[in-house]
This record gives structure tokens, C-alpha cells and sequence, in this order.
């Protein structure tokens, strides 16, 4: 399933391609009147839903990564970063010359454990 996310804006440097039924969609509508029609993104039907990432293309100008792009996923421990799936859906939206929305790094449900759990001092806490 795909989230919808409808928010205002003028679109600068994106084209659509000019394709059979490309006036019948969602993102032609919005991108012809200055608005950005968008959807919460995942990277896993991403990658290996056709019919997934079909639909984000063909309908939406704008994306917005699900949790892809919080702390968790992002540092899931102390000493690793991890960005494969943020850098996926950045890429697929490159492609498509759609926008990216960022969208709460810190979210209380995608902390890393290792902060959560961590015994840390109070500037520990700020240079993490």
C-alpha cells in the first residue's frame, strides 16, 4: 500500500517524461498546477516490487522515506552508519527526478538500542 503525502510547492528542474497516458496520472496532474504529490517510501517492495516502484514513478513527484532516514536504521550501533537504504530511495528518486522529503530523524520507536540502553554522561549523550 502505498501513503499519499500532498503538500504545496513549486517544482524547479523536473521534467516529465512526455509518454502514451502520461496527462491521465497523479504526478502530471499535481506537477502541472506547482504541487507535489508524493508517498512514504520503503526500501525493500522498492527493490523488489516492479509493479511497487512502477507506481511511486509513474504517480508521485516527491518521496518520503518511511524509516529509512531515522537514527536507527542510520547508526544501528555506536561505531557504524549504515545509509544503503537511505542512499536506495535517494537514488530511485534521482532516476525518476522526483524530490526527497526528510522526515524525523529522532523518533522514539527508531532509536538504536545502544543509545536507549547506553549509561551515558550528558556530553556522551551530545557527541553521539
Amino acid at each position: 500500500m502505498v501513503s499519499l503525502f500532498l503538500g504545496a510547492g513549486w517544482l524547479t528542474n523536473t521534467t516529465v517524461a512526455q509518454e502514451p497516458g502520461v496527462a491521465n496520472t497523479l504526478r502530471f496532474a499535481a506537477q502541472s498546477r506547482g504541487i507535489l504529490m508524493g508517498a512514504e517510501v520503503t526500501p525493500q517492495p522498492l527493490a523488489n516490487e516492479m509493479r511497487y516502484a512502477q507506481t511511486l514513478a509513474r504517480e508521485f513527484n516527491i518521496v518520503v522515506p518511511g524509516n529509512a532516514m531515522k537514527f536507527g536504521p542510520l547508526r544501528p550501533s555506536r561505531t557504524q552508519f549504515s545509509f544503503a537504504d537511505a542512499d536506495a530511495i535517494v537514488a530511485f528518486a534521482e532516476a525518476h527526478a522526483m524530490k526527497v522529503r526528510g522526515h524525523t530523524l529522532v523518533w522514539h520507536n527508531q532509536n538504536p538500542q545502544w543509545l536507549i540502553n547506553g549509561n551515558f554522561s550528558h556530553d556522551e549523550y551530545r557527541r553521539s
